[in-house]
């Protein structure tokens, strides 16, 4: 269905902005942390909020 979003900081920018251009406006952040390590998690939260989120606010910001 297309509704996960994963892979390395360019390709969540790109299917983030696919969601844009047909109007979505929020997107939910979770991240699985059953079975994968903390330090793994903790690792894609970081570079999640450095190299994805600046990007996507930035965006937000121009279309306003």
């Amino acid at each position: 269905r297309g509704v996960i979003i994963g892979g390395d900081p360019e390709s969540c920018i790109k299917a983030i902005r696919l969601y844009e251009d047909i109007g979505v406006d929020q997107v939910m952040m979770i991240m699985q942390t059953e079975t994968i390590p903390h330090e793994k998690v903790m690792s894609s939260i970081e570079l999640f909020g450095k190299e994805v989120f600046p990007v996507i606010r930035e965006s937000e910001k121009a279309s306003v």
